[in-house]
């Protein structure tokens, strides 16, 4: 169970395909819930929001990590997605080949805002920029007691 009662309409989820697949199919924004400690791995495939929708992706306490297990990057957004990382920790994502760009979160194609609060990005790299983010084209990124 989860440290903190989940929000009205939050789901809770402890796996990376259970992201990709909630963020696939959402008829609506998201509110989700990791339980802390737990780690969630990308399994070298990018986890993508590619609909115009808010997604909070929130934990507690000493808070969850993504590892993309320097295979993949972590997050793409596109077409108005607009995510917000709450005591989230962002680690080992990979942008592969010289072309890309962003690590840990590559944002673009009119997309929302990226919010990060109470978060960490480490040992992320990429091929050409932005070895932890790359934003093009995105309405706002705020950082909030994050490194």
């Amino acid at each position: 169970p989860p440290t903190l009662p989940l929000l009205a309409g939050e789901v809770q989820l402890a796996s990376a395909d259970e992201l990709r697949s909630l963020l696939a199919t959402a008829k609506s924004d998201l509110h989700i819930f990791v339980p802390p400690g737990v780690l969630l791995r990308t399994k070298g495939r990018e986890i993508v929001c590619a609909r115009p929708m808010r997604v909070l992706l929130r934990s507690s306490g000493a808070g969850a990590t993504i590892d993309g297990e320097s295979r993949s990057r972590l997050f793409k957004l596109t077409n108005g997605c607009d995510l917000s990382l709450q005591t989230i920790h962002l680690t080992n994502g990979f942008a592969e080949g010289l072309t890309q760009s962003g690590g840990a979160i590559f944002s673009s194609g009119k997309t929302g805002a990226v919010r990060l609060a109470d978060a960490s990005i480490t040992n992320c790299s990429a091929g050409k920029n932005g070895g932890a983010v790359a934003f093009w084209d995105t309405l706002g990124v705020w950082l909030t007691r994050s490194h």
